[in-house]
């Protein structure tokens, strides 16, 4: 899988030799054991030095601890204190037969789980403190715990590791989503141990609510009752869970964004489902004899099995029987049966039913013999069924088993029957028998190691060079995997033609150029270079980014109508057969154009970190109290006005390119038939989403799991460590002990600075004679800056190569993204002064590393403050040591931007699309996604309770005045 990768990467791309690992797993059940069991292993197996921790919470499962590499095992036995305490897990899985779990009971339901980790943690304190002194020896660099306990985090900063992840064996754990800043969309995103899948009316949706919050009740008064635990223990300097939680620096999840519901993680959520199985492993494991036998005496076989916590002998017996009656209906059939007793007399004289204690499921699973299975839903089932590509009937008992069998449900091959029901012989015969004569394959979610050749098609409109490039780098990115790469550009600034071509390999270039009465209306429009001078000193904000834009609405919309009207170049692209076409979401000309072509499988690529005029339209979650928007002058600590203006600017953005896409809709449709979608609905239609975006260096965000994070992909370290710089290069940095390059990028030209500023630079570069000053410069008029001798201007710069010289001592830039990501990369200090669109954000971004000086570009007027920053970034060593963390951080990053280009690509372009990552809560309105029609629930229950009340005691009161009047009267008459 694309994404399993992740965990060794981690690991791998750090540039020691190995790192001590300690893995926390309380042995209480075998799906969680095994679960870290594989991360430890995993670890193990790539040379690291791993102690796996195992605290004993159920003695059920005191000789399972899962694990097969590694070897430094420590067992934290229970005491006779704890042993008399505890409640065999087995006694309390009984009773999941015949419970129903809801919101009424579900803290009482995990009673015996709650109970059981507060003991554990309890008993490893008293009794075995020692241990952890002892641990402390090893200098563990990494802890790895899994959050159903805080026990583990609390020994990890005990112990004085400050890397942690916490690690959850189940999907997803949402009942610490408040704690490290995850969302949790309860309205379409069913809850851990919800009983629905993501479709739910008012009433499910409420329920699912009432759950959530419930759990979330019963974990935190567990986690209290930990923490004076530890607090009596190991003292009050370990901080609160509430803080441990978020202090992890990832959270590994068992979950396939392929297979799970949709939904915004954050970007320290990796999603690591299916590490426990290991299809080449389980593809070379040979069934024994036995087995062998037991799979050919028939034409089909169907594995039942619900698993290890509860367990088949304690089923009800009208529903054994039941079972029992439709397997006796199917003599074709073998049914091979998990079942933990040697008492099977319920079964005797039926012929075609094997009773196993245990039973090799995975190769079973994978053996062609079996035909379908009957499981419980268990993840670490769920997970071996959906790589087997076996139909299956799910008959979910208790926990996260319901969610597990509707998450597998969507994809067809599986029949959920509720466990109520098995006593039902037409329900159970009726599942069974369908998913018996299934032909569904399943098993989408293996990515062969070879593919075929495909045909891509890379849109990239001429505007701008940064897209360009973007968009250039993705199609030379893939020609140089081998694919076939058509690069389609339509023309939209003909005075940019040549500076937005972007590739360097792609040779099958189709350019579009703008034609005679596109040309004709350019002419009567001012130009654009004159249009974006005024950025200079207009600031942008909402109460004019509606203007600002207009121009660029109008190119777009102009080039839109002359691109479609070019029928031959629609046939040379038709005749093509695209598997896969890439586009960016600042236009919807492009999408009209491929749906036209018949292409179904699309990416979305976003040159820019953050487009979120295209995020409500796909379903991701737009926070805009704490995440700045894409036009946005603020960073992510805001007051309540600047979050006002973050929601009102991008609002107002939002409003322009919608009425531009709007306007391309019609061109498309009048072009290429009418019948064409809405842009609204081709948008979320693609399958994934590639964002110029780094998890390391943005802004934390919630994203969906279509989001690929391909941020840095056009820093090519390793070729530009390689690049010589000219003589005439190498003599200008010769000259001075320091460098430093001034650039305001392509768009905005330092010619059209305002004198006022441009001299002020002037005044600064003058009175720091040690420093060569290298200005990208776009005239040959620079008779401004005469007679100063530490002032070199050029028309073009080798900025990558410079900015990797150790000789360029720091970088003053505009904040463009490409110079942003280069910046980053090459480890300089910089001041960064943004002019236009998303060039504040990224400055803002980078300010939160420190290894940047932001100055607002209205600073300029002020020559002393200008001075300071220059002087900061060349003098202050402090900026050049954080600059340079990051630019090693990012250089041993766990993966490549350009792997995920081409595996995600290849991965779409075999097994896509795929719809099923659409996400549903993206049909919801306003007041259901954020559960306000709920809240007006019980608001108005509230109030009505509130004047039911009121006028009942105003009734009482008047009644009671009424018969006092009436007596005072009585006694006024016997007077």
């Amino acid at each position: 899988m694309i994404y399993l990768f992740i965990l060794s990467s981690l690991f791998f791309f750090v540039p020691t030799n190995s790192i001590n690992v300690l893995v926390y797993s309380p042995a209480f059940a075998a799906s969680h054991t095994n679960f870290m069991a594989r991360l430890a292993d995993t670890l193990a197996g790539a040379g690291h030095n791993v102690t796996f921790l195992v605290p004993i919470v159920d003695v059920a499962s005191r000789h399972h601890f899962g694990v097969q590499i590694t070897t430094d095992v420590f067992v934290i036995e229970q005491d006779e204190i704890t042993s008399r305490a505890s409640v065999p897990f087995d006694d309390s899985m009984e009773a999941y037969w015949t419970e129903h779990t809801d919101s009424s009971n579900v803290i009482q339901s995990f009673k015996w789980f709650f109970d059981g980790m507060s003991l554990g943690c309890e008993n490893f304190l008293r009794n075995h403190k020692p241990i952890l002194d002892q641990l402390k020896t090893r200098h563990f660099d990494v802890a790895i715990v899994e959050p159903v306990s805080i026990c583990g985090l609390a020994y990890a900063k005990y112990l004085g590791i400050d890397r942690t992840i916490l690690a959850s064996s189940c999907a997803y754990y949402d009942f610490i989503f408040r704690n490290i800043g995850e969302p949790d969309h309860f309205s379409y995103l069913p809850t851990l141990v919800g009983m629905t899948g993501d479709q739910m009316d008012f009433w499910q949706r409420l329920e699912n609510y009432r759950v959530a919050e419930k759990m979330y009740q019963g974990f935190s008064q567990m986690f209290d009752l930990e923490q004076k635990s530890i607090q009596k223990y190991l003292g009050e300097t370990i901080p609160n869970w509430r803080e441990l939680l978020p202090d992890a620096s990832l959270f590994f999840t068992n979950s396939n964004p392929y297979l799970d519901f949709p939904r915004p993680v954050i970007q320290k959520t990796v999603q690591i489902g299916g590490i426990s199985v290991n299809m080449e492993k389980i593809k070379s494991t040979k069934l024994d004899h036995e087995w062998e036998e037991i799979l050919s005496r028939r034409d089909h076989n169907m594995l039942i099995s619900f698993g290890s916590m509860v367990q088949s002998a304690h089923m009800l017996d009208d529903a054994r029987q039941n079972l029992l009656k439709v397997i006796k209906s199917e003599p074709n059939v073998t049914f091979i049966w998990k079942y933990e007793t040697n008492d099977t007399s319920f079964a005797e004289g039926v012929e075609n039913i094997i009773f196993s204690k245990w039973v090799p499921q995975a190769a079973l699973l994978n053996d062609n013999r079996l035909t379908a299975f009957l499981t419980h839903g268990g993840l670490g089932s769920t997970n071996e069924l959906a790589y087997s590509g076996k139909p299956a009937v799910m008959v979910p008992i208790f926990a996260d088993q319901y969610r597990n069998a509707h998450m597998l449900a969507r994809h067809g091959g599986v029949t959920v029957v509720q466990k109520t029901l098995l006593a039902d012989f037409g329900v159970v015969k009726s599942a069974i028998h369908s998913m018996l004569l299934h032909l569904l394959i399943l098993h989408i979610f293996c990515l062969l190691p070879s593919i075929s050749c495909l045909n891509i098609l890379v849109y990239s409109p001429a505007f701008a060079a940064s897209h360009s490039n973007f968009l250039g780098k993705l199609a030379d990115t893939l020609t140089e995997r081998g694919h076939n790469v058509t690069y389609l550009v339509p023309v939209v600034e003909n005075a940019k033609r040549g500076e937005c071509i972007g590739v360097k390999l792609t040779k099958d270039v189709v350019i579009v150029e703008a034609g005679e009465e596109m040309m004709r209306k350019k002419q009567d429009d001012t130009p654009s270079d004159e249009i974006l001078e005024v950025f200079w000193k207009a600031e942008m904000d909402s109460s004019n980014s509606r203007d600002l834009f207009k121009w660029f609405s109008e190119s777009m919309i102009t080039a839109c109508q002359n691109f479609h009207s070019r029928r031959d170049i629609f046939d040379a692209m038709k005749s093509r057969n695209f598997d896969v076409a890439i586009l960016e979401p600042i236009s919807a000309c492009g999408l009209g154009f491929v749906k036209a072509l018949g292409i179904e499988k699309t990416i979305l690529a976003s040159s820019c970190t953050f487009f979120d005029v295209a995020l409500p339209h796909i379903g991701e979650p737009l926070e805009f109290s704490y995440v700045p928007a894409g036009f946005s002058v603020s960073s992510e600590v805001m007051s309540m006005f600047e979050r006002l203006e973050n929601w009102l600017v991008t609002r107002e953005v939002r409003i322009v390119n919608e009425g531009m896409f709007d306007g391309e809709m019609k061109s498309y449709r009048e072009f290429l038939g009418e019948e064409l979608p809405d842009w609204r609905h081709l948008l979320p239609e693609a399958s994934l989403f590639f964002v110029n975006s780094h998890p390391f260096i943005d802004f934390p965000r919630p994203v969906l799991q279509k989001t690929v994070p391909i941020g840095g992909i056009q820093v090519n370290l390793e070729w530009i460590k390689q690049q010589k710089l000219s003589e005439e290069w190498e003599e200008i940095l010769n000259k001075r002990p320091l460098n430093m390059l001034i650039s305001f990028g392509s768009m905005v030209k330092s010619t059209h600075m305002p004198k006022k500023w441009k001299n002020g630079l002037l005044e600064i570069i003058k009175s720091t004679p040690n420093v060569t000053f290298i200005w990208k410069y776009e005239s040959e008029d620079i008779s401004f800056a005469e007679g100063i001798e530490n002032i070199h201007f050029s028309k073009w710069v080798p900025q990558t190569a410079l900015l990797n010289d150790d000789r360029l001592t720091a970088f003053v830039t505009h904040g463009g993204l490409g110079s942003t990501m280069e910046l980053a990369h090459s480890g300089k200090p910089a001041v960064m002064i943004p002019i236009i669109a998303d060039q504040i954000r990224n400055a803002k971004m980078l300010e939160r590393h420190h290894g940047i000086v932001y100055l607002h570009k209205n600073s300029m007027e002020d020559v002393q403050m200008t001075k300071q920053a220059f002087e900061a970034v060349l003098y202050d060593e402090k900026y050049k040591r954080s600059a340079q963390k990051l630019a090693k951080l990012l250089a041993n990053q766990p993966y490549s931007p350009k792997d995920y280009v081409i595996k995600y690509t290849e991965y779409l372009g075999e097994y896509g699309p795929f719809p099923r990552m659409d996400p549903y809560g993206r049909h919801l309105n306003y007041f259901q996604k954020t559960f306000l029609d709920i809240f007006a629930l019980f608001a108005l229950t509230a109030i009505s309770a509130f004047l039911l009340a009121a006028l009942s005691i105003r009734f009482v009161c008047s009644k009671i005045s009424s018969f006092k009047l009436k007596l005072r009267k009585e006694e006024l008459k016997v007077e």
